[in-house]
C-alpha cells in the first residue's frame, strides 16, 4: 500500500466508508505480524463485523451487571493463556480468537469481563468504552424513533420508510419484532 501505487487508504476513506478507526487496528490484530496482510477497505469492513460481534456481545455483558460488579477477579485460566499468545512471537489472532473462546465460557459475568478487558490494556481495542457508548442512544435518535413510530400508527408507511432509512445512514438500525421496536447502534456512528 503506497500513495505512488494509487492504494493508499486515508483515515477519510474510512469514515466516507462508514468503518470506526479501531476497525483497522482490529484487522491488524487478527493477522499475524510476520505474515502479509491485503489491506483494503472490504477487508476493513469485515474485520469491522467481526469487531462489532465482540462489542455487542460486551455490551449484552455489561447490561447484565453493574459497573460496580466489575472487579479485579479473572479467570486465571484465561489470563494465563492469553499471555502465553502474546509471549508466543506475539501472536495476537490466537489472543483476539481467545476473546470469542472467553465469550461463550459458561462463567460470571463479572469475571468474564474483566478478564476481557484485561485482555484490552495490551489489545488496546477500547472495548468496555466501545460497547458501553453503543448502548447509548442520542436524544435526536429517539425523537426520530418515536416520530417513526407515530407514523406508523397512521399508517404512514412512505413517512416511516424515509425516518428509518435516514436512521439507518446515521449509524442506527430499527427492528420491528412482536409489537416492540427496538434501535440497534452501529460502531461507525460513534465517529464524530
Amino acid at each position: 500500500m503506497g500513495k505512488s501505487e494509487g492504494n493508499l487508504i486515508k483515515l477519510d476513506d474510512l469514515i466516507k466508508a462508514h468503518i470506526h478507526p479501531l476497525s483497522y487496528r482490529y484487522l491488524v490484530l487478527g493477522a499475524h505480524y510476520k505474515t502479509t496482510l491485503n489491506i483494503n477497505i472490504q477487508a476493513i469492513i469485515n474485520a469491522q463485523n467481526s469487531f462489532e460481534s465482540i462489542l455487542n456481545e460486551i455490551r449484552l455483558l455489561i447490561n447484565k451487571i453493574d459497573k460496580e460488579e466489575i472487579g479485579s477477579l479473572f479467570l486465571e485460566n484465561y489470563i494465563n493463556e492469553f499471555n502465553d499468545y502474546i509471549n508466543d512471537d506475539l501472536d495476537t489472532p490466537k489472543a483476539i480468537a481467545l476473546i470469542y473462546k472467553l465469550l461463550k465460557e459458561n462463567a460470571p459475568l463479572d469475571k468474564k469481563v474483566a478478564t476481557i478487558l484485561k485482555f484490552d490494556q495490551v489489545l488496546g481495542l477500547n472495548l468496555f468504552l466501545l460497547a458501553k457508548k453503543l448502548n447509548e442512544i442520542p436524544e435526536d435518535i429517539i425523537e426520530s424513533v418515536n416520530e417513526r413510530k407515530n407514523a406508523r400508527q397512521n399508517k404512514e408507511w412512505e413517512k416511516s420508510d424515509k425516518i428509518r432509512k435516514s436512521l439507518e445512514e446515521k449509524g442506527f438500525i430499527i427492528k420491528d419484532s412482536d409489537g416492540k421496536t427496538t434501535t440497534e447502534r452501529k460502531l461507525f456512528s460513534l465517529v464524530n
